[in-house]
């Protein structure tokens, strides 16, 4: 529908309001949004998130499953890398579970809602914090990450 009017602006902005017929602009409106052409936002194809990215590329952004399905699963996300050497992949599968059971509840959450990939922001919003707090919980939470290490001097 913004499209469809967007295109309908325009054309009276250039005086042609005559030739503004619906059936040809709603054509148009749903060939922009099958193109991926949105009202008001930008194209990235640099971003993973974006529809073109991901058209052009040939691959689809998936949300992790919740604990509540298929349990652990993202930490077998987390610690599936080919870089990683596969001791350090068995110390990561063996500490963090351990870790993450000596913090606190909402700790633990908001350890297991930031490893995922999400954002401060979205951070904030599902714990209803502002942004600030949730990067001073990061610092505490990579702090206590680091004693449990042993890596703090």
């Amino acid at each position: 529908v913004a499209n469809a009017y967007c295109a309908f602006a325009a054309l009276v902005s250039r005086g042609k309001a005559n030739i503004a017929y619906a059936t040809p602009l709603a054509n148009y409106a749903i060939r922009q949004v099958i193109a991926g052409r949105r009202v008001g936002t930008k194209l990235n194809s640099n971003d993973v998130s974006s529809p073109l990215a991901q058209r052009r590329q040939g691959f689809t952004l998936r949300t992790l499953p919740s604990e509540s399905s298929e349990p652990n699963i993202w930490s077998e996300i987390l610690a599936d890398d080919s870089l990683t050497p596969v001791p350090d992949q068995a110390a990561f599968r063996l500490d963090f579970p351990a870790w993450l059971r000596i913090q606190g509840r909402r700790q633990r959450e908001l350890a297991r809602f930031l490893a995922v990939g999400n954002t401060a922001t979205e951070a904030a919003q599902r714990f209803r914090v502002s942004g600030a707090r949730v990067s001073q919980l990061r610092g505490e939470l990579q702090a206590s990450w680091e004693e449990f290490q042993g890596e703090t001097a």
